[in-house]
């Protein structure tokens, strides 16, 4: 299973290596789930413009003057406060797995997670002269196993909250 159809809805804890990725992924879906907010917003906002439009004299015979855009501004206020509580988490999540990778993990497999979970660089695009794909993937598994040995260990992991169901 790649980690570009796994999200954290679909808990498929197989083993080490799948928990880790379950783990670092939550920061990926929250982000993706703020982008869906603040589009849904961007769209209401437009609509909420075109309502509050002064009416064109050239068309006033067809034209119905709109009541006013009250309840769509109340609705995108109460998104907006959504919106802002879901970047809080989210950054809350981001910082809760850059401290375990920084704590659990060190080189090239600090890079590797820091760079392919948090800020969405694809593992081809690590490849530099040091290291190629096919190091840059071995690295990838082993910094995972790495990562999900120390998040069994945590108290306050997933691992562990998913074990003693």
């Amino acid at each position: 299973m790649t980690d570009e159809h796994l999200t954290t809805n679909e808990l498929p804890l197989t083993d080490i290596k799948e928990i880790a990725r379950w783990d670092l992924l939550r920061y990926r879906d929250a982000k993706r789930d703020i982008k869906h907010l603040r589009d849904i917003i961007m769209r209401q906002q437009s609509k909420a413009e075109k309502i509050t439009r002064a009416l064109d004299p050239e068309w006033l015979p067809v034209q119905r003057d709109n009541p006013g855009p009250i309840e769509l501004l109340c609705a995108i206020a109460d998104m907006q406060v959504e919106y802002r509580t879901k970047q809080i988490a989210a950054e809350h999540i981001c910082y809760e797995i850059e401290q375990r990778i920084c704590d659990w993990t060190s080189g090239i497999e600090q890079r590797i997670l820091r760079s392919h979970y948090l800020f969405d660089v694809k593992l081809i695009e690590l490849t530099d002269e040091y290291y190629c794909y096919r190091q840059i993937k071995r690295l990838h598994r082993k910094a995972l196993e790495h990562y999900g040995d120390n998040l069994k260990v945590d108290p306050l992991s997933v691992w562990t909250a998913y074990t003693c169901q």
